[in-house]
């Protein structure tokens, strides 16, 4: 039976570890977003050591801000290059998290495999992926534990017989990179503190840990940014409804869990309702006991699966604390303790339950079964949320690449930009105009210097005609920057770029299996022009930029890999437009693989 056990769950890391990563890198954030409109302004205006230095509100995320700068220095402010950063930091603290176990000689062959199995779903799965599918993000809080994950692996070497303060310093070091990736790392401090009593540290290794604190709070106060405005008449509220919220955060894991098996339509009502509060409140207890088991007898220094378990529910409820205390204090609502974006932190919490549920299966034998199913049912259970936050994921990618479409275009569209910049809207409009003075992000390959030029000066004459058709429409009126009308149009290509034969040939026993639209022998072109009939370019359409193959294997052929998106500047009614297909290799003035999107009705674009 234990064969079969570590079969599945052998099976089972295999699915997580290759549909996480897959999801993540093809449906992650493509172009700027969010916060990051903020940070990139600050970035442009500052010099490095400045940018890295201010808080962001209330955290600090110096270590992190070093991805981004080095992307927009040496990489145009590309999202790819912070998308695999992320990804090989969240694979480093499964590693980092993995070594103690795996290194334990009192923890046997399936233990470890199920072990391995708990933090590579909990780690990959894409409800997380608010945070893990944004490269920015994810490089921001997979940087807090990498930190904390060096800080766990080494602090029972502080209490070995040779180089204890080497012990000590990394420790320190782990520390402060969690503290200083951002403001919930400062939780590692208690978190090490309370495992050095429970792993009997001798006095001064205890009191090296709590003056590094003191030290991490201290220069946290005094590194410059902007002042947090507390409320605290709502201390008296926080105090009684406190106890809820920390529990919602940490239950909303299995709420989301459970919603995938349910409707999409009754996504909300699950999440919100009384479920998250109930099973955190459950999780919560268990913890607890368990934390005062650990500490009263201070015995997790036999057992590095333990004390990895105990490392991870206590980070995790800190994490969770520290979120329920300040929110109200410096925004006025606690509304959002659900939101997705925290379960990022609260699912390392019900990963590190199921490390001390294994842990105690190893030495109670009549609780071995139980302890052991439980962790194998976490992957099927997760599964169908798995798979609709991937499709989320990917929903959110497309949207992105649309608003930036608009930006492209110099084009006001507030609804598509929603996405991109949901709180500020007006932030995207002010730094694009740096971006693009400095060609970075969605500007860096030039786009932009397309629309006013003549088509024959931009490509030099060189067309080749590749029977590429399909039908746009003017989907919506909107505004340019300077006031004029431009319209938003949609198309669906119906022939696309032709594939060579040989080519064709070469894939084709593939495209038959998986892939028809490529088995036809045409691809989606990315870029696009849009030109009227002077000749003139006055937009630049762009698809999702998705493979079919993709589509079908990845996200069950849910999307459309022959749609575009795109804008005409100073949109004029009466004129005829053409869309052509203008595939850009290195940059402009390169040879173009070329075209032809035909024709218009009166009241389209076809």
């Amino acid at each position: 039976m234990e064969r079969t056990a570590q079969a599945f769950a052998a099976l089972a890391i295999a699915f997580y570890s290759v549909s996480g990563l897959a999801y993540l890198y093809f449906g992650s954030w493509p172009v700027t977003h969010q916060d990051f409109w903020q940070l990139y302004q600050r970035a442009l205006t500052h010099s490095w050591l400045q940018s890295a230095l201010l808080k962001y509100g209330p955290h600090s995320i110096f270590f992190p801000s070093f991805f981004w700068l080095t992307d927009l220095r040496f990489f145009h402010g590309k999202q790819q290059p912070l998308v695999i950063a992320g990804i090989l930091l969240l694979s480093i603290t499964v590693s980092l998290l993995l070594i103690p176990i795996w290194r334990d000689k009192n923890v046997s062959l399936t233990g470890k495999i199920l072990s391995a199995l708990v933090l590579v779903t909990t780690n990959f799965w894409m409800g997380r992926s608010i945070i893990t599918a944004s490269g920015g993000f994810n490089c921001i809080c997979s940087s807090v534990m990498v930190g904390a994950a060096i800080a766990f692996l080494v602090l029972p070497r502080m209490n070995g017989q040779s180089r204890q303060w080497l012990a000590a310093l990394i420790v320190v070091c782990g520390g402060f990179l969690a503290s200083f990736s951002f403001g919930s790392g400062l939780a590692i401090w208690p978190t090490l503190l309370l495992l050095a009593w429970c792993l009997r540290l001798r006095t001064y290794s205890i009191g090296l840990l709590a003056v590094a604190s003191v030290v991490a709070a201290v220069v946290l106060v005094m590194l410059p940014g902007e002042s947090q405005h507390l409320q605290m008449q709502l201390l008296p509220s926080i105090a009684a409804s406190g106890g809820i919220w920390l529990c919602q955060i940490i239950g909303t894991p299995v709420a989301y869990a459970i919603a995938g098996w349910r409707p999409q339509q009754l996504l909300s009502q699950t999440v919100e309702s009384s479920m998250s509060v109930w099973f955190g409140a459950a999780g919560l207890t268990i913890a607890l006991v368990i934390i005062g088991r650990a500490v009263y007898r201070r015995d997790i220094g036999q057992s590095r699966l333990k004390l990895t378990g105990l490392a991870l529910v206590t980070f995790s409820i800190l994490v969770a604390t520290s979120i329920v205390v300040p929110l109200p204090l410096t925004r006025g609502t606690s509304s959002d303790v659900d939101a997705p974006r925290y379960l990022f932190w609260s699912t390392l919490f019900w990963g590190g339950l199921l490390l001390l549920l294994i842990a105690r299966g190893e030495n109670v034998p009549h609780l071995r079964w139980i302890a052991f199913c439980i962790p194998l049912a976490t992957p099927v259970f997760a599964f169908p949320s798995h798979q609709r936050w991937a499709l989320h994921s990917k929903y959110a990618q497309i949207l992105a690449t649309d608003a930036a479409t608009s930006l492209i275009n110099r084009v006001r569209d507030i609804e598509t930009l929603k996405i991109i910049a949901p709180v500020y809207l007006e932030f995207p409009y002010m730094v694009a105009p740096q971006l693009r003075a400095h060609r970075l992000g969605m500007f860096a390959d030039g786009l932009q210097d397309w629309i006013g030029l003549n088509e024959a000066s931009l490509f030099a004459g060189r067309h080749k005609p590749e029977g590429l058709l399909g039908t746009c429409r003017v989907s919506k009126l909107v505004q340019s920057d300077t006031g004029a009308p431009a319209a938003r149009i949609v198309c669906h290509v119906t022939t696309r770029r032709h594939i060579p034969r040989i080519v064709r040939c070469a894939i084709s026993p593939v495209a038959w299996l998986v892939d028809k639209e490529t088995k036809q022998g045409y691809m989606t072109p990315n870029r696009l022009a849009v030109i009227d009939s002077n000749g003139i370019i006055r937009g630049v359409a762009r698809s999702c930029g998705m493979s079919s193959f993709a589509n079908r294997v990845l996200f069950q052929g849910k999307f459309c890999t022959t749609c575009i998106l795109g804008y005409i500047s100073d949109y004029n009614p009466q004129l005829h437009y053409i869309v052509r297909s203008a595939e850009m290799l290195v940059t402009i003035q390169t040879r173009e693989t070329r075209f032809s999107i035909h024709s218009l009705t009166s009241s389209s674009i076809c």
